[in-house]
């Protein structure tokens, strides 16, 4: 499925089935993600998410992730 992300408005590809999301967060309430929504949002990608204040101080920073346009990517680190 492709949606477009309400705070950044880059297409994000990922699957939102009945009781979860992939690639991007449901940010309409009732769902538990609507504490970090800003006003008249209701889709987030991972990427803005992460960077979010509210998410890094309850789940710490995401900087041993990467995203680029909207993409997700692992970055390995090598001994």
């Amino acid at each position: 499925m492709l949606v477009h992300c309400d705070r950044c408005k880059k297409k994000v590809e990922g699957e939102w089935g009945e009781s979860f999301t992939s690639g991007f967060y449901n940010v309409t309430p009732p769902s538990y993600w609507a504490k970090y929504a800003r006003p008249y949002e209701t889709v987030v990608c991972d990427c803005c998410m992460w960077k979010d204040p509210g998410y890094i101080a309850d789940y710490g920073d995401m900087n041993a992730k990467s995203c680029v346009d909207g993409v997700r990517f692992e970055v390995l680190h090598e001994p």
